[in-house]
């Protein structure tokens, strides 16, 4: 077989992005915090750019071939944002412009806990306040203060941090044998001394620490109320051998069993609603993670205003004094100087770019949705990618990135910008029902439903399609758990 070879000559158009055009892409990208780890990263490489602490916006760049321009957060009369066509795009190129002032905002979050979550929007009632001390500190000061020996510490100091994030003890004791006696070969531990420190551990505060279950949690917590109710010893008997009963809200049957009459038992589960199931909940090394929300809406009346929250915007500019000598034509390490003012220039614009493009998809998200942002859940919807894209002229996948990892405050709370793209659902009447408006139809008909006679899927079903939307029960059904609202059997209540 006789080999030949030969060159031909081809063209082909493919879209390349420079170095300065792919940073830029990743700028997009960052989350406020990711952002603000790319700027620490950048101070530190790249001597021409400062943080303007002073706010000092006195610098004329305009000798040094760069264009200036700010941020457009202005408003007409109809609340939609005066932006230019500059927002970055994959296939287009961006001018110089320089950003001048910015700094950071603070929001905390509401906390929910599954047993004991109601079925509405109510936040449960036990304490949810946090300790600056963690959990591991302020039991470990509890147990150096037992007159144990120096192997029941080791031990004790072995289980507290063997604890999961909500307080219990979920591992086989032997499995803790096991690990100390391989870190401590020297040490001859067996499970009962292992069980024996437990103990002491699950006396200690927060009450309900340590356990081995939830039943076992609020037994202990029960055992440790002050002044003692009186239905102690039952409740505790209840949570140790027919915890199913609670579970199944088979409330007859506790009064049966215990003799108690109705009124009694409403009374004791009502005590269960004092009692924390998550022990751990309120020290440090549980707290929820502060939220920064990159956009704020404002409402007045109807009208709704969009703008950037200013406090997030990093303080960066020019540093004068070396951009100066960098067109200094007989200097030594003019090039580089010159070549990180240029880099500086880029990394300016592409934060510019990052805010002026969260801006224009943010102001587009509000107007889709502008009636969430008046009447709530019930009123989203469905919105794609495509929809802002279209809006806003620009790529899909700039939109993709411009709302990945960032946050909207408004009157409905904080949510991130990927909560409002939602799936059109087919309901009947309401072409444009979303996913998000039909689970808070059905919330807030499970909040109005008759708590002795709880509504079946099937009745679910048909109070929907009487709201104007046409589901199949499974979907009802699947819609209610992710809600997380458990059957109607499990939602029956005596009051």
């Amino acid at each position: 077989m006789k080999i030949n070879s030969s060159i031909i000559q081809k063209q082909s158009q493919t879209m390349v992005l420079t170095q300065s055009m792919q940073n830029a892409l990743k700028i997009l990208q960052c989350s406020q915090l990711e952002l603000e780890n790319e700027v620490s990263a950048f101070l530190e490489e790249n001597m021409m750019i400062e943080q303007d602490v002073n706010n000092e916006n006195d610098f004329d760049l305009s000798s040094y071939e760069l264009e200036t321009g700010s941020l457009k957060n202005d408003q007409n009369n109809d609340g939609v944002i005066e932006n230019d066509n500059s927002s970055l795009d994959l296939d287009q190129e961006t001018p110089f412009e320089v950003i001048e002032d910015w700094g950071s905002y603070e929001d905390s979050g509401s906390l929910d806990h599954l047993s004991f979550k109601s079925n509405g929007d109510e936040i449960d009632n036990f304490d949810t306040n946090t300790y600056d001390i963690s959990l591991e500190e302020h039991l470990l000061n509890q147990l150096i203060l037992l007159k144990l020996s120096q192997k029941d510490l080791i031990i004790g100091t072995f289980l507290i941090d063997s604890l999961d994030d909500n307080g219990y003890f979920t591992q086989p004791a032997s499995d803790m044998v096991d690990a100390l006696s391989e870190q401590y070969p020297d040490l001859d531990i067996d499970e009962d001394e292992v069980m024996m420190v437990l103990r002491h551990i699950q006396q200690f505060d927060p009450p309900g620490i340590g356990a081995t279950s939830l039943e076992e949690s609020l037994i202990q917590q029960i055992r440790q109320l002050d002044p003692k109710p009186y239905w102690q010893d039952e409740a505790m008997d209840l949570l140790r051998y027919h915890s199913k009963w609670l579970l199944q809200h088979d409330l007859k049957r506790i009064e049966r069993n215990y003799h108690f009459l109705e009124e009694e038992v409403i009374e004791m589960l009502e005590g269960f609603k004092s009692l924390n199931p998550y022990p751990a909940i309120n020290y440090r090394g549980n707290k929820v993670e502060v939220v920064k929300p990159d956009v704020i809406v404002l409402q007045k009346g109807d009208k709704l205003t969009v703008t950037l929250n200013e406090e997030i915007l990093p303080k960066l500019r020019i540093n004068r004094k070396y951009a100066k000598l960098a067109q200094r034509a007989k200097m030594e390490g003019r090039d580089l100087m010159r070549s990180q003012l240029t880099e500086a220039r880029f990394f300016l614009k592409s934060i510019e770019d990052r805010f002026d493009t969260l801006l224009k998809v943010a102001t587009a998200i509000v107007d889709a949705q502008q009636a969430f942002f008046l009447h709530g859940k019930k009123a989203m919807k469905g919105l794609r990618l495509q929809d802002i894209a279209e809006a806003v002229s620009l790529n899909e996948s700039t939109i993709s990135r411009a709302v990945a990892g960032k946050y909207m405050i408004c009157s409905q709370g904080t949510l991130p910008l990927n909560f409002f793209f939602t799936n059109q659902v087919s309901s009947g009447g309401d072409e444009d029902a979303s996913g998000v408006a039909i689970r808070a139809v059905l919330q807030e008909i499970i909040n109005e439903e008759d708590k002795r006679k709880p509504l079946s899927d099937q009745k679910l079903q048909e109070a929907l399609e009487a709201k104007g939307h046409e589901l199949s029960r499974r979907t009802v059904a699947k819609y209610r758990e992710t809600l997380e609202i458990p059957s109607s059997a499990q939602r029956k209540r005596l009051v």
